[in-house]
């Protein structure tokens, strides 16, 4: 996964300005200051999806859990 991520990344068009989980944090404060209506499940779906985010982000940058499985 991270060799596939890190090929992605060098021949994008142009680099992510922001990480996924950094965009989800953006979109949940959005919510926050919106209030539209149903925004509190909307900020329960995004805090969920920021959780896998991170997930993800630590597998794909060799973090601790991409360590625990090349063992």
């Amino acid at each position: 996964i991270t060799r596939c991520s890190n090929l992605l990344k060098k021949i994008a068009l142009r680099g992510d300005p922001l990480t996924t989980p950094e965009y989800i944090n953006l979109m949940i404060e959005n919510e926050k200051k919106e209030k539209k209506p149903g925004h509190w499940e909307r900020i329960k779906s995004f805090k969920d999806l920021l959780q896998k985010a991170k997930l993800t982000k630590d597998v794909t940058d060799g973090g601790y859990l991409a360590k625990q499985f090349k063992k």
